[in-house]
């Protein structure tokens, strides 16, 4: 984002920073205060597919809206999103493990996310040089590819907690 943020928002390390903070209290907000009550209501499958679909649409959202006001609500949004997820997939990891595999599936979801940071900062800068086309800036949006990937994959995976983790339970109970 920083990369990207920079070349084509024209953003200092200064308002960069800014917007991660501000995604960082949204994540906060979130899980301490969105993530109860979604649960409740919803429980833990719903709740999961919301977080793709926030984090999803406001991926997408990051590398096409560039107007700053909006733009920005994106990114905050984004972290929202990211919260939500990845602490609606532990307590889906907890609860659909068998007792003995817990841990080692939490782990594997760890290092899969780990793996995710590695791998995601490569993929997405050569997208961005892709879509840059030599350092020259295109089109407002054009420059958004990997954002566009990372939000239509999340909003793919949306559907993942309520289709497959029903059928997960129906054949836990035969």
């Amino acid at each position: 984002y920083s990369v990207f943020a920079s070349r084509r928002l024209g953003y200092g390390q200064r308002e960069i920073g800014l917007l991660y903070s501000a995604a960082a209290c949204a994540a906060l907000l979130a899980n301490t205060l969105a993530l109860p009550r979604l649960v409740g209501a919803y429980g833990e499958r719903v709740t999961c597919a919301i977080g793709l679909l926030l984090l999803g649409t406001c991926a997408t959202g990051t590398g096409i809206v560039l107007t700053p006001p909006w733009h920005a609500l994106l990114f905050i949004m984004r972290g929202a999103g990211v919260a939500l997820t990845d602490t609606t997939i532990a307590a889906l990891i907890a609860r659909y493990s068998p007792a003995a595999d817990k841990a080692t599936n939490l782990g594997l979801s760890s290092s899969v996310q780990a793996g995710a940071r590695l791998v995601a900062p490569l993929a997405s800068g050569a997208m961005l040089d892709m879509a840059l086309g030599g350092g020259v800036l295109g089109p407002a949006g054009a420059n958004g590819l990997p954002f566009v990937v990372v939000g239509g994959a999340a909003t793919l995976a949306a559907a993942v907690p309520l289709v497959a983790l029903p059928r997960l339970e129906q054949t836990k109970g035969e």
